[in-house]
């Protein structure tokens, strides 16, 4: 599939260099869930717990990571990071899947642009499969951004991706999925109060040297400019990226009190994905995403909340 971005911004596990944290967010998926009108059904499977061991072994001067499929995402990111290395693509779920889960599924990383996590395979040794890794950047600038409409980012995105500016992590959301997410991040500066009816959110988050991080990301923002309605700043980029794997686990706690929310993600061509957004999706609320932009096109990812009646 599609995706591919630098590091995980605003990490979060021991031994990762934060920024101070934002003040803890309380958020109650089953609440929420109810507020829209879901209604329970059975409990659902919860996934299997990945192993938190096996062998990894780092090649830091081939820039190569050889691993069993059922380690978990986050023990080799972990061994990594203590040769200066990174995985460099973290899809949603990275913090509760084996390598072999998200190699199977090809998932586009969390708001991250270009191909998705098996094109980190680069092949396969005696039962282990080798990927490929880079070293981690020394930096990086990010913004949150208010677009006119979700069809105006989506050209925005388009652009940036084919003229060579798109960030490594560049995440649309319409107002639905954008509330949502603002929720599971805190809502920092109160952003949710600044979206207005059919506009979008687009979180823009470059990599790379002192300085350079930050240039690029202005270049990125200066393609926004014809839709781009206001600039809420780096407290929301960096919220966002703080709490951008927390929707899994939310998800898990619906799906044992009986709830669904799925998340399906589908990869257009960039001529063929006006045509998508007519497309209906069943349920009792519906937040849409754009993430894994290429040249050639990007994922649209819906998330569906059902009413299991």
């Amino acid at each position: 599939m599609r995706t591919s971005e630098s590091i995980p911004c605003i990490p979060r596990k021991a031994g990762r260099v934060s920024p101070p944290r934002l003040p803890a967010v309380t958020f109650d998926p089953i609440a929420w869930a109810a507020r829209h009108g879901a209604t329970p059904g059975p409990p659902l499977e919860r996934a299997p717990v990945p192993a938190a061991s096996g062998t990894v072994l780092v090649d830091a001067e081939s820039l190569l990571v050889a691993v069993e499929p059922a380690v978990a995402a986050v023990a080799v990111e972990a061994r990594l990071r203590e040769e200066g290395l990174t995985l460099g693509l973290f899809p949603e779920r990275y913090e509760a899947a084996s390598v072999g889960d998200l190699i199977g599924a090809d998932e586009p990383g969390a708001g991250a642009s270009g191909p998705g996590f098996g094109s980190l395979v680069t092949g396969h040794d005696d039962g282990l499969v080798v990927l490929g890794v880079r070293h981690r950047p020394a930096a990086q600038s990010g913004r949150g951004l208010l677009l006119e409409s979700f069809g105006a980012g989506c050209e925005a995105m388009r652009l940036m991706a084919q003229t060579g500016v798109l960030p490594e992590i560049a995440l649309l959301a319409d107002g639905e999925s954008a509330d949502l997410l603002l929720q599971l991040s805190g809502d920092p500066d109160r952003a949710t109060r600044s979206l207005g009816d059919g506009q979008a959110l687009l979180v823009l988050i470059a990599a790379g040297g002192q300085g350079e991080a930050a240039a690029r990301a202005e270049r990125a923002i200066a393609i926004c400019a014809p839709s781009l309605t206001a600039d809420l700043g780096q407290n929301v980029a960096r919220a966002w990226a703080a709490s951008r794997y927390d929707l899994p686990s939310h998800t898990e706690v619906l799906g044992a009190a009986g709830y669904r929310l799925d998340t399906v993600r589908t990869w257009y061509r960039w001529s063929r994905l006006k045509g998508a957004f007519a497309d209906a999706t069943e349920g009792v609320w519906r937040g849409r995403e754009l993430v894994g932009a290429t040249p050639h096109g990007a994922v649209l990812q819906d998330r569906v909340l059902h009413a299991l009646v």
